[in-house]
């Protein structure tokens, strides 16, 4: 399956999501914002899973390092703020996610940017 890379600044947060991606077979690592682009070149995965809070100014700020670092790894976004829809640093992103406790939807767009992936290299 996929090397995944989850970024949550909150631990719990970061355990759920390991959790349940890893259900689905996944290479799971995760990593709080100041870790990030250090696990992100170390373990350089297929997809990255990023909260990016708020303000989403600094989420957004980190997911622009990381795309310039590696553009071709897609960044997914999972926030329960609305905010980051109006600043154009978030239209790189390869899809959203409201955060919930239920994962289902995270793990759903993680198919679905997957499969685009593979389809993308056929």
């Amino acid at each position: 399956m996929a090397k995944i890379l989850v970024v949550d600044p909150n631990p719990v947060d970061r355990a759920l999501e390991m959790r349940e991606l890893a259900r689905d077979g996944h290479e799971v690592t995760a990593a709080g914002p100041a870790e990030a682009l250090a696990e992100l070149d170390s373990a350089t995965p297929d997809v990255v899973v990023l909260e990016i809070g708020a303000p989403c100014d600094t989420g957004l700020g980190l997911m622009a390092a990381m795309t310039a670092r590696h553009r071709e790894i897609p960044v997914i976004l999972n926030t329960c703020y609305s905010g980051y829809r109006d600043d154009f640093r978030s239209w790189c992103a390869a899809g959203e996610v409201a955060k919930s406790s239920d994962a289902l939807a995270l793990r759903h767009k993680v198919r679905d940017v997957l499969r685009a992936l593979e389809t993308h290299a056929a």
